[in-house]
């Protein structure tokens, strides 16, 4: 499940991006919330794993198909190590997973601020 979950949830984003509804899109995302909530109430996935999850499910089309450079290699490998512990899709390029990773460093940041505030 950790590992299909990420796919899992970028599905379910590409999903509602697509919907023409905002009625529609409102209660989709009510709902994910919902389930991001309970999962993080009942501990049955850590909490930097479910913020990961979190940012793809914000993510647009072009995020979730941007990338910045086509360069492999160990760098690489660590960058989808990083992305699996956090609720990251770890598949695509260099640039989709530091993409992905900068992503959840804004999330954080922005839920921080929220909390001080």
């Amino acid at each position: 499940l950790l590992r299909e979950l990420p796919a899992m949830i970028e599905a379910v984003a590409r999903m509602k991006n697509a919907m023409e509804s905002n009625m529609l899109k409102k209660e989709v995302k009510v709902r994910i919330e919902k389930l991001f909530d309970a999962w993080l109430q009942n501990s049955v996935f850590s909490p930097a794993f479910i913020q990961g999850l979190q940012v793809v499910y914000q993510m647009s089309d072009a995020e979730l198909d941007s990338s910045v450079d086509d360069e492999e290699g160990e760098e690489t490998d660590s960058l989808r190590i990083q992305c699996k512990y956090n609720g990251l899709p770890n598949y695509g390029r260099r640039g989709q997973l530091l993409m992905r990773l900068k992503r959840l460093k804004e999330f954080r940041e922005e839920s921080a601020a929220r909390e001080e505030g």
